[in-house]
């Protein structure tokens, strides 16, 4: 669990990484923890190792030790370099196995990782930093890197190509406020969108994406449904079958994914 605060007055940023046990069914119990500058996004990379982006505009990564007990920072890398470089890591998403590692600043820089050599792959401004950036997700295969903001535009580059080539994906037109969370599904050949608008979206890449020479009209929304509050992140069962949904208010709910997969009327079965 990732933790961030920060305190006006002073403008200090503070925050940690705990870890919990979950065993106890309802009854959460911490393990261990670290202190930090505040965590805004974290991922596990297998069993004990875990990235984070920071408040300082870093990504983190962290090693548990063999008994579970201690947890510490082996390594950070930072996304701005240079004299007054600032700005808050928001997003991060990892690849499994960690080979690939992406993060996603407010101020809409995004930087591509080599999980494996630590090193920085990519770096560049993917949205408007007049307004503010919120999420990254990446496909399956590591291939594409989806992102989204307060500019409405939902962005997916192919990562294997310079990002100076632009987004191979690119839609400004359907979503009625900013885009605030991505998830892949079906094996990377869909991607579900959440949004302050209050939607959830369902898309289907299985048009030019293979090319990666496409415009909007290889990008379908073929499913839109409405949710609770305005969505923040969607976040899947661990069986795959369910769609955890957070909001900025009103709570959280979880529906059936098969049933919004099919464009019907997703039954909501927790609140």
């Amino acid at each position: 669990m990732g933790m961030y605060e920060y305190d006006e007055a002073t403008g200090l940023r503070e925050g940690g990484l705990m870890i919990l046990d979950s065993t106890n069914g309802s009854v959460l119990s911490e393990i261990t923890g670290t202190d930090c500058t505040g965590i805004l996004d974290v991922r596990w990379i297998g069993s004990k190792s875990l990235a984070a982006c920071t408040a300082e505009g870093g990504i983190q990564f962290f090693t548990v030790s063999e008994d579970g007990k201690m947890v510490e920072c082996s390594s950070t890398i930072p996304m701005f370099t240079g004299e007054g470089a600032k700005g808050v890591a928001i997003g991060l998403d990892v690849t499994q196995g960690g080979r690939r590692v992406a993060s996603i600043a407010t101020g809409g820089q995004v930087a591509l990782v080599d999980g494996s050599k630590g090193e920085v792959v990519q770096c560049w401004q993917a949205h408007d930093a007049k307004m503010e950036s919120w999420t990254c997700c990446l496909s399956p295969d590591g291939t594409l890197l989806a992102t989204g903001g307060d500019d409405r535009r939902m962005k997916l580059w192919d990562v294997r190509t310079p990002a100076t080539d632009g987004p191979v994906l690119s839609d400004r037109r359907e979503h009625e406020a900013g885009i605030t969370a991505y998830l892949f599904v079906q094996h990377g050949r869909r991607i579900l969108t959440g949004s302050y608008d209050e939607n959830v979206r369902v898309w289907d890449l299985r048009f030019g994406v293979a090319d990666s020479a496409c415009d909007a009209s290889g990008m379908q929304c073929v499913v839109r449904q409405a949710a609770i509050g305005g969505v923040w992140r969607l976040k899947p069962s661990l069986t795959g079958k369910d769609l955890l949904i957070a909001g900025c208010y009103g709570g959280c709910e979880v529906w059936p994914l098969e049933e919004l997969l099919d464009g019907r009327e997703a039954e909501r079965i927790g609140e």
